[in-house]
């Protein structure tokens, strides 16, 4: 089966600005030197925060403009990407372990080459502290290219009491159990939450309620070549030798 999401990228520019630090000039100045350091300020201050908001535009543009993939059968999730891409890349996801390994050959030297990267988060050798909260909405529910659907709703919060940092997502799902490709693996969880499908993910950060990203299901195909899920034998070669 291959499942294709698409990204749409919602922004609310007072989520983009950070608290207003306006400058008072109606206040008295010493001299007419502090006066005009005070102008040059706020005129630098006005447009630091132009820049910033046409960085974040020009980036949730871009990231409206990707795909991604996900071909799977019962033991194996193949992962492909529109953008990024290295040269002959196969990237696999590993479902109980939540790995994903991304395989490529070097540009230079044609080597083939494999780096790794957890999903789920190790806390054992981390300052970070997790919870999760998941309310399952029965009853609303929708239907996404054929399949039932209904909604759930995941709190996350993240908690690095070292450097004294709070992290607060809300994932808003539509979600299917006919379909093995844990919605987890897709949002890059930090913990294996749920084994169901989502169809429709909205990521909300609660620092920025007002703006969200959304990956939303544009394709599901369930007669695909199930040789697309093969890894090639170079980079198999590399986790022989790894043994």
């Amino acid at each position: 089966m291959l499942i294709k999401y698409g990204i749409q990228c919602k922004y609310h520019e007072k989520d983009l600005k950070d608290e207003d630090e306006s400058i008072d000039l109606n206040i008295e100045f010493e001299s007419e030197e502090e006066r005009l350091l005070i102008e040059q300020d706020r005129i630098d201050i006005k447009k630091s925060e132009e820049e910033w908001l046409n960085f974040w535009k020009h980036f949730l543009a871009k990231e409206s403009q990707k795909q991604y993939s996900y071909i799977v059968n019962n033991t194996a999730i193949k992962h492909v990407r529109t953008h990024n891409n290295r040269p002959k890349e196969f990237i696999q996801i590993l479902p109980e372990s939540g790995i994903m390994q991304h395989f490529y050959t070097d540009e230079k030297t044609d080597e083939a080459k494999l780096n790794e990267f957890h999903l789920y988060h190790n806390t054992d050798q981390s300052d970070w502290k997790l919870s999760y909260e998941i309310e399952e909405i029965k009853s609303e529910n929708k239907i996404i290219l054929g399949y039932e659907c209904y909604k759930m709703i995941i709190r996350e919060t993240k908690i690095n009491e070292k450097e004294n940092w709070e992290i607060k997502n809300r994932y808003e799902l539509y979600v299917t159990d006919k379909i093995n490709l844990p919605a987890s693996l897709v949002i890059h969880l930090w913990k294996p939450i749920t084994d169901l499908c989502a169809l429709e993910i909205k990521e909300i950060n609660m620092e920025r309620p007002n703006s969200y990203i959304m990956q939303y299901v544009i394709e599901i195909k369930t007669d695909i070549d199930e040789t697309e899920l093969k890894l090639p034998k170079i980079y198999s070669d590399i986790l022989t030798e790894e043994e």
